[in-house]
């Protein structure tokens, strides 16, 4: 995905709070922090992923020595610079809560937990139909509160506006402290699953990819190829058959549905047998579905509708998978990503379709590294 610059767009974290509505059994204090950004000027219609943004980098706390924390959730609002006032929902594109870049790159995080955890650089992505998430109860991505975070968002703006006007960002991220708990929180660990569409013959990168079709399920109608979207013309890859694949690409009106077997750097890669217990997605408008399939078992894991705005300009809701029993994934199966899109325009619209895959992270052990660390 894209991420913006930030030399141009400044966020301040406006304050550490403290809150007494705890969501988890034992009553834990649950904290907060409220990250708000400067302020956007919006003068034109913005597509998804085309719209100006920023960043900053911040603490969850402000602890001079390490103390184990659990991310569990958060939630983004764009309002209005000057009213206060909230703007549409449908004007958040995406925003992320990542571990600051250079740092993870640089030194990993997981290295400071004693390698005990799996979790990426990426913790939560907000999207447009689903800006905000919620762990299940009892479950959070454990991290330490010495730990440097980037706080990241864009827009987009579905229709053109008569008079420029600004906007800002807010975004609250909720977490607990271990020290606090009366009831241990089982670790989480997050994994994306992106859809891979090989590029189309005569679209500027000739390939196909006669896989495609064999992974399809009750002899649906699939695309083989589609046209690389803009945007994805630098980051065009191979597959591990050699067939160039792009992330966004091109979808021409009609409905039309991918599929895309998922290769070894997704699901297949996993570290051990575990169970997903969280799955939020990111897909852009006039997109219908994403859904995850055990191709081994024939099984939808689970689909995720869209709703979208009567213009088809926007998402208004996009379902998540959420649950404390979890759902068994393995890593001797085969596993599929699906999405549809219904383009009811004239014209060639631009789509991607993601999962965000919230796993168990069997490698976690609370007390050996409250042990080890000394905390």
């Amino acid at each position: 995905m894209k991420f913006w610059s930030a030399t141009s767009f400044g966020l301040l974290v406006a304050c550490l709070s403290f809150s007494g509505n705890a969501v988890h059994a034992g009553e834990e204090p649950l904290h907060t922090v409220d990250v708000t950004s400067a302020s956007v000027v919006i003068d034109r219609a913005y597509k998804s992923m085309e719209g100006p943004g920023g960043l900053k980098k911040f603490k969850l706390a402000q602890d001079e020595k390490p103390e184990l924390l659990w991310v569990t959730g958060g939630k983004v609002e764009l309002f209005n610079a000057g009213t206060k006032t909230k703007q549409s929902k449908a004007q958040v594109c995406h925003a992320n809560l990542r571990f600051d870049p250079r740092q993870f790159e640089a030194h990993n995080p997981n290295a400071d937990l004693k390698h005990m955890t799996n979790q990426q650089v990426k913790l939560f992505s907000f999207v447009e139909g689903q800006p905000e998430i919620r762990l299940p109860k009892g479950f959070g991505i454990p991290v330490l509160s010495t730990k440097l975070f980037e706080f990241n968002f864009g827009t987009m703006n579905p229709a053109e506006t008569k008079q420029p006007f600004s906007i800002q960002a807010g975004a609250t991220f909720q977490y607990f402290r271990d020290s606090e708990l009366k009831q241990e929180l089982k670790p989480l660990f997050m994994r994306i699953v992106s859809m891979k569409v090989p590029v189309q013959k005569g679209a500027g990168h000739p390939a196909n990819c006669p896989m495609l079709k064999e992974a399809d399920f009750n002899d649906e109608e699939t695309e083989d190829t589609a046209a690389p979207a803009e945007q994805s013309l630098k980051t065009i890859n191979k597959n591990e058959s050699g067939y160039e694949q792009a992330y966004h690409w091109m979808v021409p009106p009609g409905r039309h549905t991918y599929h895309y077997r998922l290769e070894k750097n997704n699901l297949r890669n996993l570290p051990f047998d575990t169970t997903i217990h969280y799955i939020n997605a990111h897909l852009h408008p006039l997109a219908e579905f994403i859904e995850l399939r055990d191709v081994t078992t024939g099984k939808s894991l689970f689909k995720g509708r869209v709703k979208n705005s009567k213009d088809g300009a926007s998402i208004t809701k996009l379902d998540s998978f959420s649950s404390k029993k979890g759902m068994p994934i393995y890593r001797d199966h085969e596993y599929e990503l699906v999405c549809q899109y219904n383009n009811t325009t004239g014209h060639d619209i631009d789509a991607m379709a993601l999962m965000f895959v919230y796993l168990l992270d069997k490698n976690f052990d609370r007390a050996r590294l409250k042990s080890l660390m000394n905390i």
